[in-house]
């Protein structure tokens, strides 16, 4: 089975995020823009590094297309 854990908006519980990221076998990276300047972002990326996860970055460019 697979377990999927999305990080948008709640950052109140730290612990939980980092715990989440430490448990996954990989990190999926979603850039969108202005991402790598986030300091929650910044934070996952070094606990998924520090942990050996697979780090996958993923460009996004759904921000860029206009759905009508």
């Amino acid at each position: 089975s697979i377990k999927i854990f999305l990080d948008v908006d709640d950052f109140s519980k730290t612990h939980d995020l980092e715990k989440n990221v430490k448990e996954s076998t990989h990190f999926i990276l979603l850039l969108t823009e202005g991402a790598l300047g986030r300091p929650w972002v910044q934070k996952e990326i070094r606990w998924a590094f520090k942990s050996k996860k697979n780090i996958i970055p993923v460009q996004s460019i759904l921000e860029k297309v206009e759905l009508t």
